[in-house]
């Protein structure tokens, strides 16, 4: 259903208590929680084009690391023209990081360099594309000025 519920209907056995559930009852379905790695990549791929990246060219792979299963993300830049494509590929970059720590960089919790001197995060390939794709990620979230 639409609105995240399930109805179901449960005919009580003759000469049972009243403790059935009625047959209108409505079970509410635990909402999942939202993904900011498929979240970022959907907003990339909605970009189509990025002017701060009109001068790149270049293929990134993002793989993230969650227990034993790794996620992977392409992000291909032509002179700003960008294209996301879910799965592996091949890469002139390949940043490799832990699910948290990619969630922190996607909802600009994090900086990726910052990230890749503490070790949370590896770069294989070609650097320059990580610091160019640095711009697509959310900067940190500005403090309230104080009264």
């Amino acid at each position: 259903m639409p609105d995240g519920t399930l109805k179901r209907r449960v005919h009580s056995p003759a000469g049972l208590h009243e403790s059935w559930p009625r047959a209108d009852t409505v079970w509410r379905l635990p909402r999942s929680k939202p993904d900011p790695t498929a979240a970022f990549f959907a907003a990339l791929a909605e970009r189509g084009h990025e002017p701060l990246l009109r001068k790149v060219t270049g293929r990134m792979r993002f793989e993230i690391v969650e227990g034993r299963k790794t996620r992977s993300w392409c992000v291909a830049v032509a002179k700003g023209d960008l294209t996301v494509e879910h799965g592996a590929g091949e890469a002139h970059c390949v940043v490799r990081a832990d699910r948290g720590v990619f969630e922190k960089l996607a909802t600009g919790r994090m900086n990726a360099f910052a990230a890749v001197l503490r070790g949370e995060l590896t770069v294989d390939g070609d650097w320059r594309l990580l610091v160019s794709m640095q711009r697509l990620f959310p900067g940190p979230r500005r403090a309230k000025a104080r009264a």
